[in-house]
């Protein structure tokens, strides 16, 4: 696959339920009518050929027109979206002065945000009717269960593979969203760092036992580990400023 010739300044990584809604309205405000949303992935195939699928809200045709002009619009400066490090590198050239930038938050706390999400989500699309709402409670898998699914595993590595988490140009905190969306400002020198929160499940989140606690602290073992680097680099970053 060519890679596409680009004008961008910065690449944000959007990991889900990692407060990525509300980093894209503060990168609206700080590139107006120049920020891409972009959720795709490239499908590599045993004959060495890759497949460049959209997902989410990209529209098909968009990505197909754009890989075959083989150039992103010049007055596109930031992109942000449900893609891995892997794919975004393998559809642009990286060079670098592109910015990439990605937020973390804790593994446990962020399946247990995806879990109801989704939950809240399917309830909604079967419209809140008494018997849909009683086979979907008969079926809803329980936290961990949800946790173990294969696409819910190893999400941290999934989207980050190919770079160390010291190769980012920036690694947010979500559950230090505002403080370190300020210190996102300062670095890349916005004149605006507003912070708008939205995309929170309204209702009440899942209440999780020790035991449940505990096994999705050992599902995540790796993801809790990288996320305990994030932190550490966090801390680097804040005893650098004095």
């Amino acid at each position: 696959m060519n890679r596409l010739r680009h004008s961008l300044e910065l690449i944000s990584i959007h990991i889900p339920k990692t407060a990525g809604t509300s980093f894209q309205h503060v990168l609206e405000i700080n590139y107006p009518g120049a920020l891409l949303r972009l959720d795709f992935e490239i499908i590599r195939n045993p004959d060495g050929q890759s497949t460049l699928l959209a997902r989410n809200d990209t529209d098909p045709a968009f990505l197909k027109e754009l890989h075959q002009s083989g150039k992103l619009s010049s007055n596109i400066r930031a992109v942000h979206g449900h893609f891995t490090y892997r794919d975004i590198s393998e559809l642009f050239d990286l060079h670098q002065d592109v910015k990439i930038v990605t937020w973390l938050r804790d593994p446990v706390e962020r399946i247990i945000s995806n879990y109801n999400y989704l939950y809240e989500l399917l309830k909604k699309e079967m419209h809140d009717r008494p018997l849909a709402l009683r086979l979907i409670h008969r079926l809803r898998r329980s936290i961990v269960e949800f946790a173990a699914l294969p696409k819910n595993a190893h999400k941290y590595q999934y989207y980050l593979e190919g770079r160390n988490l010291d190769e980012f140009t920036f690694v947010g905190i979500t559950e230090n969203f505002q403080s370190d969306l300020t210190d996102l400002a300062d670095l890349l020198e916005w004149t605006s760092r507003k912070a708008i929160h939205v995309n929170q499940t309204a209702s009440k989140s899942v209440s999780l036992d020790e035991k449940e606690r505990r096994q999705l602290e050992i599902l995540f073992t790796e993801e809790i580990l990288l996320f305990k680097n994030a932190l550490s680099l966090r801390d680097l970053r804040l005893s650098s400023k004095g």
